[in-house]
Formats: C-alpha cells, sequence, structure tokens
C-alpha cells in the first residue's frame, strides 16, 4: 500500500527532485565481483569506474581492516558494509551526521574509510562534495549516546533529517566546522562513526585547466566512446555537433569526484535488532548505472 500512495502522489519524483543528492551504492561487494576481487583479492581493477590506487600492497581489505584495526585499538576489524558515492555535477551537500546513528550495531570504536577513486579527473575539495567536519564531536557523541550504545535523540528515517537532531545540543552548535581540504584520487580517509561530518556540494568550478584539457581532447573523447557499455558508467549519446562520441554532458561527468567507503567494525559486536536504517538503503538503484 505504501509504494501505491508513493506512486499515486508522486512522491518519490518530488523527493528526488528535492533530494537531488549524490548517487550512492550500498552493500556492493556481494553484488560485483569485479570490484570484490579487487578488494578482497587484491586482483588489478579495470575500467576508470572502478579504479583503485595502487598505494595498497596486498588486498585494500587487508590494509584497511589492519589501519582499522590499531586505530581501534583492537586485535581484529571486519567489514560492516560498503558503499559507493558519485558525487555528480550540481548535486546537493550532504547534511550534518555521525554514522553511527544509522548502522545496525553500537560500538563507539567503529570507522568508516573512504578512497578516493581515480575514475574522476576532478579531486574532491572545498567546491567539489569535499568533507567538513566538526572537530572534536566524536567525544560529545560518545557523551551523549551513552558510548554509542543509545541514539534515540539522533535516529531519523533518512539522512536528510539528521541536521534537525543535532541542532538540539549547544555542545555541537559551539563547534566551528572545519574543512578537510583537497582529497585527490588514490587518498584514503579513516573517521570515526561518532564524528559529525558533511559533505559539501558539487559546483563544478575550478577544475583544473590540465583536466579539462584532456576531458575535451579529441583522444579522449574517441577513447571514452569506445567503452559506452555499463561498466565504462554510460551509454554515450553523441557530442553537441551531432557526432557520434560523448556529449558535453557526459564529458561533465567526469568532473564527479567518486569514492569508496568501508565501513569497519570490530570483530565480536552485535546486531541492535533495528533494520533498514538510512545507511542501509540506496538512493539510485543497482550499481550499473553509474
Amino acid at each position: 500500500m505504501e509504494k501505491d500512495i508513493r506512486k499515486g502522489s508522486h512522491l518519490d519524483d518530488a523527493f528526488a527532485h528535492v533530494y537531488n543528492g549524490a548517487q550512492s551504492w550500498i552493500h556492493v561487494w556481494p553484488r560485483d565481483s569485479a570490484l570484490r576481487d579487487a578488494v578482497f583479492r587484491g586482483k588489478p581493477s579495470t575500467g576508470n569506474q572502478t579504479q583503485l590506487p595502487s598505494v595498497f600492497n596486498g588486498s585494500v581489505a587487508s590494509c584497511v581492516g589492519s589501519i582499522g584495526a590499531q586505530l581501534a585499538g583492537v586485535m581484529t576489524t571486519r567489514m560492516y558494509t560498503d558503499s559507493i558515492i558519485q558525487r555528480t555535477p550540481f548535486c546537493n551537500p550532504l547534511p550534518f551526521h555521525h554514522d553511527s546513528s544509522g548502522l545496525n550495531y553500537r560500538d563507539p570504536r567503529g570507522l568508516l574509510a573512504t578512497i578516493v577513486l581515480g575514475g574522476s579527473v576532478q579531486p574532491l575539495d572545498d567546491n567539489h562534495g569535499g568533507y567538513v567536519v566538526l572537530p572534536g564531536s566524536h567525544q560529545v557523541i560518545r557523551t551523549l549516546t551513552n558510548d554509542c550504545r543509545d541514539q534515540t535523540g539522533f535516529v531519523r528515517p533518512t539522512a536528510w533529517e539528521l541536521g534537525e537532531a543535532l541542532r538540539a545540543y549547544p555542545q555541537l552548535l559551539k563547534i566551528e566546522p572545519r574543512s578537510l581540504g583537497e582529497l585527490k584520487p588514490g587518498s584514503v580517509l579513516f573517521i570515526s562513526n561518532m564524528l559529525v561530518y558533511s559533505n559539501g556540494p558539487n559546483m563544478c568550478i575550478n577544475a583544473s585547466p590540465a583536466g579539462r584539457e584532456m576531458l575535451y581532447s579529441d583522444n579522449f573523447k574517441m577513447a571514452l566512446a569506445k567503452q559506452s557499455s555499463p561498466s565504462a558508467g554510460m551509454a554515450l549519446s553523441g557530442d553537441d555537433d551531432g557526432n557520434n562520441g560523448p556529449s558535453r554532458a557526459e564529458l561533465f561527468m567526469y568532473e564527479a569526484p567518486i569514492t569508496y567507503s568501508m565501513s569497519v567494525m570490530p570483530d565480536g559486536v552485535f546486531f541492535d535488532g533495528v533494520r533498514n536504517t538510512w545507511m542501509s538503503k540506496d538512493s539510485h538503484g543497482p550499481l550499473f548505472k553509474l
């Protein structure tokens, strides 16, 4: 009945128009064998969209898990879930939130490891979906939630309602937000699940001159035209002059930074009984639409 009401009232269409957020795909690794090989077996990935950095010696999972264990102060870590997020041109910012409010376990040692992928010529920065954090907010959240065990004051159906929950706490309002600056492809960022953070909008401005020159070069257009398949992330519709090849809008997507994130949890944590939180939902359907 709920689906019929949403469809009949065009609620999904209205939400998509107002939402206009970055595209996200959650719990990806069980559905994508190429990504699974790259992350867990250390095999080279193929295609621009899933290009993982060469900084990892061995599998990505083992490196992230080892660093996560050291940061969390535990012997063993496990991957709770993963996600791919593409900051599409002119997408809206992500409201301030902390990930622990949307997870299905309660432990203050959980971490999020985010890798900036190499499928874009544009790094994450202040104009292109960069991170803004509230320094020290993880300590405030830890106190307010009794060591992450009680998230009652922060649980909301979607991430877009979490900012309202945070405004109720003066301790958080006193913290001055700080930008993390530029994160180039290959960068890896670890943050606590209790840290309050946001991602800015993708303004699609100030892209590097070298990157733009490469994007609109004939060689790049021809190479991109040969990749017109689901794994390439687009079906090319022709350029602005009617020629066979990528359009300006399709080239524009290569200014959309793409990240791969792994949610790392300590071994031995337990499911808390809460299902279908906002962190377990895709925003844009199957991964092949990337």
